[in-house]
């Protein structure tokens, strides 16, 4: 009787597992049309059409048409669209969900009547979200080949864009913060400023912001934040554009006019492009460019390995006005929150 025992209760597990497969399968519509009612009780318009599903046993592949996805963001209206998106979950636990966006989709601005177009293609992409206890822990963005242009012939393209938030550990009280990670290689922008290339090599940049933004109204929150301590550290900031290579790691937060004040520590190669750009669009006066290199020329050293020369500056904002050292370059406005 012993023998039995095993192929029956391995028998059972696998018809518990093929019933559950089936019944998770059968709940998806149900579940669609939920997260669209959420939506829609936030504002959000959700459309959406035919649902199939696939993958047994060991994955649950979800396919939803004609997806419709629209709402506004302040004095902004936009809506997205896509001919299909797909959803990969794994059948016992739906902490881990995989998207994937169709080859060409559709995005649209709308602002004081006028209404921007928005083509996006790309190659192959992937956005992973994770969760804990319900929310949002990680949230991943992979896309090779992106391409965006508008009615307006602008175009918008990159090799590799990857994004990545996640979460904070907030011990329990709410306060962890946030990381976000973001690495972009051969960016191609519409135009540049003059004696740069339109390309940019490569840009990298880490920022936590630290301390818990409370949800409401947008500037009473971050005055709350403000308070309370909040800032934005920015440990890895690396750019390369032509000649042009920064690398830097600095700190920012709000002062009491909502406008950004902090420090960053900075090292330039490839400056004098740079300045000459800054003094051909007016950002700079042309006696302040010159000041401003003789001044970095001086503190340059060799980089390593024989390279191109650093300079190491320090750049900081406070009272509306931005530094290069101790020469004021700019003044900094209140970020536009009414």
């Amino acid at each position: 009787m012993r023998k039995f025992v095993f192929p029956l209760v391995l028998l059972v597990a696998v018809a518990a597992y093929v019933g559950h497969w089936f019944y998770v399968a059968a709940q998806v519509e149900g579940a669609v049309a939920d997260w669209a009612k959420d939506n829609r009780r936030q504002g959000r318009d959700v459309r959406y059409g035919a649902i199939e599903t696939a993958g047994f046993p060991f994955k649950l592949r979800i396919a939803v048409a004609d997806v419709e996805i629209s709402g506004a963001l302040k004095d902004i209206g936009w809506t997205w669209r896509a001919p299909m998106l797909r959803v990969l979950l794994r059948p016992w636990g739906f902490d881990r969900i995989l998207l994937t966006l169709p080859p060409a989709h559709e995005l649209i601005l709308e602002q004081a009547g006028r209404r921007y177009d928005v083509a996006i293609a790309q190659d192959s992409n992937q956005v992973a979200i994770v969760t804990d206890d319900g929310a949002l822990a990680v949230l991943g963005l992979d896309a090779l080949g992106l391409r965006m242009s508008d009615e307006t012939g602008a175009a918008f393209a990159a090799r590799t864009l990857k994004v990545r938030l996640e979460r904070g550990d907030d011990d329990g009280d709410g306060d962890g913060g946030a990381t976000l990670g973001l690495q972009v290689e051969s960016l191609r922008l519409p135009e540049a400023p003059p004696g740069f290339p339109n390309e940019i090599a490569s840009l990298t940049a880490i920022a936590r912001l630290l301390g818990g933004i409370p949800p409401g109204e947008v500037r009473a929150s971050l005055a709350t934040w403000r308070e309370a301590g909040g800032t934005v550290e920015t440990p890895r900031l690396h750019l390369v554009w032509g000649e042009l290579d920064v690398e830097g790691d600095g700190a920012l937060a709000l002062d009491a006019a909502f406008r950004p004040i902090g420090a960053f520590r900075l090292k330039l190669a490839g400056y004098a492009l740079m300045l000459a750009a800054g003094a051909a669009t007016g950002v700079l006066e042309p006696f302040e460019a010159t000041a401003i290199r003789a001044a970095l020329d001086l503190v340059a050293k060799p980089g390593e390995d024989g390279g191109r020369p650093r300079a190491e500056i320090a750049v900081s904002a406070q009272d509306g006005v931005i530094y290069v050292g101790p020469i004021a370059v700019g003044k900094l406005a209140p970020l536009p929150l009414d």
